[in-house]
């Protein structure tokens, strides 16, 4: 999920501790709260980083993503 102040275009990604992008999704998003998803179910078990970022850059994030299957 995610809370925009304005509409905009957001990068979405997921590396693998290494920096490798395994995974890589641009979402439109306007106004307010919006829901996205990204399929993960090809990665195997291990600690990745989910990042997101704006098209304008003025907002960026970086959370740990623990897959345990």
């Amino acid at each position: 999920m995610v809370c925009s102040s304005e509409n905009t275009e957001i990068t979405a990604s997921v590396t693998d501790v290494l920096g490798r992008v395994l995974v890589l999704k641009k979402f439109s998003v306007e106004k307010g709260v919006n829901h996205m998803e990204i399929d993960v179910s090809t990665l195997s078990s291990a600690i990745y980083f989910f990042k997101v970022a704006t098209s304008n850059g003025l907002y960026k994030d970086c959370k740990q993503l623990i897959i345990d299957k």
